[in-house]
């Protein structure tokens, strides 16, 4: 049975499977599937728009995004400088993001993801 506990919410520990394509169909610009694990809802700037398409999704659901690379600051915010080395940046792509798990995270994990979101403005500063 489905409960809160087992959708995307604030303050949840989120791990998602990342793949990007040429194509909606065609996840064919990663070489193998990227796992991604973050704590939602921290970043200074609030909730970016990836967020926003995950929220109140549960395991085993996926998103679809297509990507214009000009508006990855927009679309992943405080994720970006996490995301930057995995992202393709040269031309637009789609990305699939399969939710593989959710999970409370404790106040220790909280703490450190607003830490590090505070030093992530992508000005170039660390």
């Amino acid at each position: 049975m489905n409960t809160h506990t087992d959708v995307i919410a604030y303050m949840k520990k989120i791990t998602v499977t990342l793949e990007t394509g040429t194509t909606a169909d065609k996840m064919d610009l990663s070489e193998r599937p990227f796992s991604f694990e973050f704590i939602y809802g921290v970043g200074a700037q609030g909730v970016c728009l990836f967020e926003k398409a995950l929220f109140e999704k549960r395991s085993g659901e996926e998103i679809l995004l297509p990507v214009n690379p000009q508006q990855t600051g927009e679309i992943f915010g405080h994720l970006k400088r996490a995301l930057i080395n995995f992202l393709p940046m040269a031309t637009p792509f789609f990305l699939n993001a399969t939710i593989t798990d959710i999970q409370a995270a404790d106040t220790r994990e909280i703490v450190e993801a607003i830490a590090k979101g505070a030093g992530s403005c992508d000005c170039g500063c660390v």
